[in-house]
C-alpha cells in the first residue's frame, strides 16, 4: 500500500505525510523507496534489503568482529523468520532494525572511559534518521551510558555535554520532522496509535511475543547460551540495554506515549535478537579451545550445518518473494490474462493494483468497479466520537459510502475495523457489481481459510453480502492473503 507513494516528486516530499492511503514514513526511508519504485518489485525489494542487511552487517562487525557477522546473521535469518520478512518487506521497519542494530554496537563498544564526542554523535544520530523507534532507542541508550560513565567517573566533560546537548536538539528536531510526517496517520488510526493504560504495555509484550512466533522457544535458548556467559562484561552489557529499552518502552506503552501493538511495531527487537545470537557464538567459539578435539567437532558442526543451511533457505525465501505477507504476485498475473467479466475491489486490492500496473501494464485493460478516493485526508473528528461509532451499523455506512469519491474515502474504511463489522462496504461493492451477468471480485489482504479476526471479517461480510442479494459465487483463485471469487447476481 505504501508503495503507491513512490517515487517521491520533491524534497520537501520526503519529510511531509504521504499523500496516499494514509501512509507514513522517515525521510530517509522515503528516499530510498523512490530509488526501489523504480525497479522491478522482486528487485526493490532486494535493494531495500541490501541496505538493511549492510546495516545489520556493519553492527555485528563492529560489535563482535566481521567473522562472526555473516554467520550470526545467517543463523537468525534462518531459524526466525522475523528478520528476513522485514528486511525484504517493502515497509520502513527493516531499515529500522538496522538502525537500532547500530546503536546497540554503538553502546556495546563505547568505553565508559572514553569521551563522548563528534563521531558518536554522527553514528547515533545516522542511526535515529533509519527509522521512528530508533529515536526513542537512541535516548534511552546514551541516557544508560551517561549514568554508566558518570558512575565510573564522577563527571562528564563539558564538551561531553555539549555534544550531548548537540544530539539532542538532533533527535528533537528528527521527531519533529517524524511529527509532520505521520500526523494523518496517527489521527487516523486511533484503534492503533490512540490507546494507553497497562493493557497497551501488556500488548507490547505480546506484540515482541508475537514477532517470533513458535521461534520463540529458539530465542529463550540463545539467552540460555548467553546467561552461561554472564560474568562477561560485554553480555553485561548487553543485557543492561535490552532491559532498559524494554523498561521503558512498556512504561511508555502504558501511559499512551509509545503505541507499540503489532509485531512490526517492534520489528527493531530482532536486532537485539540478533546481539544475543552473536555474543552466544562468541562465547561457544571462546570456549572451544577449552574442549578436546572430540568435543570441539559436536559443537562446530551442528552450527557450521545450520549457519550454512539457514544461508541457502533464506536467500532462496527471499528471491523466491516467500517472506511476502501476501501472495500478491498471482493475483497480479490472474489479472494480467485477458477477460471481459468485471472486477470488484475488496479489501486491500485497490493500491495492489494502483501498485504493480507500473510493472503489468496489462491489469490496466480490466474494468474495476468498487473504487474509492485514495487521497491522504484526515477523518472528520465527529466519525472517531463514541457517539457516531454506536450508531448502528448500516446507518454508519451509509455516512462512509456517500464520502467514498471525497479525498480521504479510503482512510474512512478504518471505521469498519474499529466497529468490526465490514457488511456495509460489503453491501456498497455489491450493489455496484452488475446483474444477470458473471463478474470477479478481486481480494487481497484476507484469506479464505485464515481464522484471523481480520480475514474472518472481510471473508465473512462478503460472502454475507453476496448471499443477501441472492448472488451464486465460487471460488476461482485462492493463495496466500489472496483469494477471487466469480460470482453472478440476479436482476432485482
Amino acid at each position: 500500500m505504501a508503495m503507491v507513494n513512490y517515487p517521491m516528486r520533491s524534497i520537501v516530499g520526503l519529510f511531509d505525510p504521504l499523500p496516499y492511503y494514509s501512509q507514513a514514513a522517515p525521510p530517509l526511508f522515503n528516499l530510498l523507496c523512490s530509488a526501489a519504485a523504480l525497479l522491478p518489485p522482486v528487485a526493490g525489494r532486494l535493494l531495500l534489503a541490501l541496505f538493511v542487511m549492510a546495516g545489520l552487517f556493519w553492527a555485528v562487525a563492529r560489535a563482535y568482529g566481521p567473522r562472526l557477522a555473516l554467520p550470526a546473521i545467517a543463523l537468525l535469518s534462518g531459524l526466525v523468520p522475523a528478520l528476513t520478512i522485514y528486511a525484504t518487506e517493502l515497509k520502513f521497519y527493516g531499515l529500522e532494525m538496522a538502525g537500532v542494530a547500530i546503536i546497540i554496537a554503538w553502546f556495546l563498544t563505547k568505553s565508559r572511559r572514553a569521551p563522548f564526542g563528534g563521531v558518536d554523535v554522527l553514528i547515533l544520530a545516522g542511526a535515529m534518521i533509519c527509522g521512528l523507534s530508533s529515536v526513542l532507542i537512541a535516548g534511552i541508550t546514551v541516557a544508560l551510558w551517561a549514568g554508566l560513565a558518570f558512575a565510573r567517573r564522577r563527571r562528564l566533560a563539558p564538551s561531553e555535554l555539549a555534544w550531548a546537548a548537540l544530539l539532542a536538539l538532533l533527535a528533537v528536531g528528527y521527531y519533529a520532522l517524524i511529527q509532520r510526517g505521520t500526523t494523518i496517520q496517527m489521527h487516523n488510526f486511533p484503534n492503533a496509535y490512540g490507546l494507553e493504560g497497562i493493557d497497551v504495555a501488556k500488548l507490547f509484550s505480546l506484540s515482541i511475543y508475537r514477532l517470533f512466533g513458535n521461534r520463540t522457544i529458539l530465542i529463550a535458548i540463545v539467552l540460555l547460551i548467553n546467561l552461561a556467559d554472564y560474568r562477561s562484561a560485554g553480555t553485561q552489557k548487553l543485557f543492561a540495554i535490552i532491559a532498559a529499552v524494554l523498561l521503558v518502552c512498556a512504561i511508555l506503552a502504558a501511559v499512551g506515549l509509545y503505541p507499540a501493538i503489532a509485531p512490526r511495531h517492534v520489528a527493531w527487537a530482532n536486532a537485539f535478537a540478533l546481539m544475543l545470537v552473536a555474543n552466544a557464538l562468541r562465547f561457544l567459539i571462546g570456549a572451544l579451545p577449552r574442549l578436546d578435539r572430540t568435543k570441539r567437532i559436536a559443537v562446530m558442526l551442528p552450527l557450521a550445518g545450520i549457519a550454512v543451511a539457514a544461508t541457502g533457505v533464506t536467500a532462496i525465501k527471499a528471491t523466491t518473494m516467500h517472506f511476502t505477507t501476501e501472495d500478491n504476485g498471482r493475483l497480479v498475473a490472474w489479472l494480467a490474462k485477458p477477460r471481459t467479466e468485471p472486477i470488484g475491489l475488496w479489501a486491500g486490492t485497490q493500491p495492489v493494483i494502483e501498485y504493480y500496473s507500473a510493472y503489468e501494464p496489462a491489469i490496466k485493460r480490466n474494468r474495476y468497479f468498487g473504487t474509492t478516493n485514495r487521497r491522504s485526508a484526515r477523518i472528520p473528528n465527529e466519525f472517531l466520537t463514541e457517539d457516531f461509532l454506536d450508531e448502528p451499523h448500516d446507518e454508519i455506512g451509509d455516512v462512509i459510502e456517500a464520502r467514498r469519491d471525497d479525498p480521504g474515502g479510503y482512510d474512512l474504511r478504518v471505521i469498519y475495523l474499529m466497529v468490526q463489522n465490514d457488511r456495509p462496504p460489503a453491501d456498497a461493492l455489491i450493489a455496484e457489481a452488475p446483474r444477470d451477468t458473471p463478474f470477479f471480485i478481486a481480494t487481497s489482504h484476507a484469506d479464505w481459510e485464515s481464522p484471523l479476526s481480520f480475514s474472518r471479517q472481510s471473508r465473512t461480510a462478503l460472502v454475507g453480502a453476496l448471499d443477501a442479494a441472492d448472488c451464486s459465487h465460487a471460488l476461482e483463485l485462492q493463495g496466500k492473503e489472496i483469494f477471487v471469487l466469480k460470482a453472478t447476481c440476479p436482476a432485482s
